[in-house]
């Protein structure tokens, strides 16, 4: 297994299949999966859930998938224009951020 020193922030291991075009068994993807998830943290960027959202669709994990679709975008709009942000809770979104 493993070893993280801490939370991490991006989805890039399980993004790995995508544009190497590994093909991954279902249990391979699922054991990936549960294996990063607890492993976020909050400030994570948006991009993160939204690809927990696909490969949890991939593995059949309906629950899980409508759960991280959801997180993938309604923590990072911003009132009361509905701007949305690349990271949760940012208020400044006049900067990019």
């Amino acid at each position: 297994m493993a070893e993280v020193d801490g939370p991490i922030k991006q989805a890039d291991t399980i993004m790995l299949n995508y544009p190497l075009n590994w093909n991954y068994s279902v249990d391979i993807m699922k054991n990936d999966l549960e294996f990063y998830e607890l492993m976020m943290t909050d400030r994570t960027p948006a991009m993160t859930w939204s690809w927990f959202t696909i490969g949890f669709k991939w593995v059949n994990e309906d629950s899980k998938m409508r759960s991280f679709f959801l997180k993938s975008y309604q923590d990072y709009i911003i009132q009361p224009f509905k701007v949305t942000s690349y990271f949760s809770n940012c208020h400044q979104w006049w900067r990019g951020g």
